[in-house]
């Protein structure tokens, strides 16, 4: 079979609520998932041989054991029992570091293409074990669109589809360490799980459902690194109808109702010297099409 090259698309965070600490350590998360279509490009070709071998444009990214992609081609290789190889190539797009999930997708999306090239009979809930040590993103990726995360944000209900909105991102070229936010997360913001009620505006998605983002993670990022605090007010003077950050950051995005608008922000925006992308949402169909081949 020839390489198979497939999308492997980013996330924002619609909301991203801190409920409180877990026995083991890790935070509970109610957090709203999107599928963006920026993206990175995985390209496999299967080897008779075992080894499973990385290569990536970025130079300074791993391609060990260390990486998620080999990570989760091993662990489905061993489930599997499966005595080929796959060298995999990635064209990096998505930053690191930068709240938009890129590795994890790498993840999610080498389990669902190797599963079909490996012929591995593997179900939608064995994919999910798989997934879940890898990364608490992970398990979302196996599915894509509109999803509710809980638990450490690996626990995950599909929902209806939010309608297309036109989006930038907006990086000031920060790396963010996640576990840095969270050891410095103050217990004033964390919500006893008995007052947290599920937001109804996306059971399906209201018309007004842009003005109920948030994301608990911002004031600890914006106290740390002040200039993300700055991209979201400046995309919001730019225009955009709602600006949030994704994930514990730096990325933050902005949602515009038309074309014109957005344009007008990437020139604006530019001008920061920070990295900009204009990107849409990817429903759940378009997401589970791109891996048909």
């Amino acid at each position: 079979m020839p390489p198979i090259t497939i999308s492997s698309f980013a996330k924002i965070n619609w909301t991203l609520e801190v409920l409180g600490r877990l026995p083991n350590g890790y935070h509970e998360l109610h957090t709203v998932f999107q599928t963006v279509d920026l993206c990175d490009r995985l390209t496999f070709e299967i080897t008779t041989v075992p080894d499973i071998r990385l290569s990536c444009n970025w130079p300074e990214l791993a391609t060990d054991e260390s990486n998620l992609i080999v990570r989760a081609a091993r662990a489905l290789q061993q489930f599997g029992r499966i005595p080929q190889g796959v060298n995999i190539h990635v064209d990096k797009r998505i930053p690191t570091g930068a709240g938009l999930g890129g590795g994890s997708s790498n993840a999610a999306v080498t389990l669902l293409v190797l599963s079909q090239l490996w012929n591995v009979p593997a179900t939608s809930t064995d994919l999910q074990q798989l997934a879940e040590p890898l990364g608490a993103d992970v398990p979302f990726f196996l599915s894509g669109g509109t999803a509710l995360g809980t638990g450490r944000g690996d626990k995950i209900e599909p929902l209806p589809d939010v309608a297309p909105q036109l989006l930038l991102l907006v990086n000031p070229g920060i790396h963010v360490p996640t576990g840095e936010i969270f050891r410095k997360l103050s217990p004033q913001l964390t919500k006893p799980k008995t007052a947290r009620i599920l937001p109804a505006y996306f059971f399906p998605p209201k018309s007004d459902y842009l003005t109920h983002l948030c994301n608990d993670l911002e004031l600890t990022v914006f106290e740390t690194y002040p200039t993300i605090g700055l991209v979201r007010q400046k995309l919001l003077d730019s225009g955009a109808t709602a600006a949030r950050m994704s994930g514990s950051g730096a990325t933050v995005f902005g949602v515009f109702a038309d074309e014109a608008q957005r344009t007008q922000a990437i020139t604006l925006l530019a001008q920061s010297g920070w990295q900009v992308w204009p990107c849409k949402t990817v429903n759940q169909t378009e997401y589970k099409e791109s891996f048909k081949f």
